[in-house]
């Protein structure tokens, strides 16, 4: 993959642990010398860690590096909303400029799209890392959240998908 890209935004919700995907994908831009790489990790699940982490790498140098000071992931519902006001904020703090925003589910693809909407970010992929036909037992939520997965597959410039059967099935 050829990423002729001068700054990347990364946003994924992870535990805080080592050797998640979003971080293979953090070390191959850093190797590859992107020019400006931001990368935010977003609380996912009790077990994780409560603090949204930001890095920011120029030059392949660490720049910025920090957690935030609000720390919790649960309630579920509240945690994902503070991620998109968050994710809004960061975005429009250090996001001017972007050529490319990396969205690693489909609630931070949205937060991409509204980068783009307001001319901060350029293009927005939406990396799909996993499928599952009924993610919450809420119909509600699950209503939701094939309806935010739906505006992400369709809104993005491009979809990244583990394999074909995960894109296809969101289809």
């Amino acid at each position: 993959m050829n990423f002729n890209k001068n700054k990347i935004i990364l946003f994924a919700h992870n535990s805080g642990g080592e050797g998640n995907y979003d971080d293979e994908l953090f070390s191959y831009f850093l190797d590859n010398k992107i020019s400006e790489i931001i990368k935010i990790d977003f609380p996912f699940g009790e077990k994780s860690l409560k603090t949204i982490r930001f890095k920011h790498y120029k030059k392949q140098k660490e720049h910025n590096k920090f957690e935030s000071k609000i720390k919790f992931s649960t309630p579920t519902l509240l945690s994902y909303l503070k991620d998109v006001i968050m994710g809004l904020y960061y975005g429009i703090k250090f996001g001017k400029n972007t050529d490319l925003f990396i969205g690693m589910d489909n609630l931070l693809v949205l937060v991409g799209l509204i980068l783009k909407k307001f001319g901060i970010v350029k293009q927005v992929y939406y990396v799909v890392i996993d499928y599952t036909p009924r993610r919450y037992s809420n119909n509600f939520l699950n209503k939701i959240y094939y309806n935010l997965d739906k505006i992400a597959l369709y809104n993005s410039d491009l979809v990244l998908g583990l394999n074909n059967i995960m894109v296809e099935q969101r289809i």
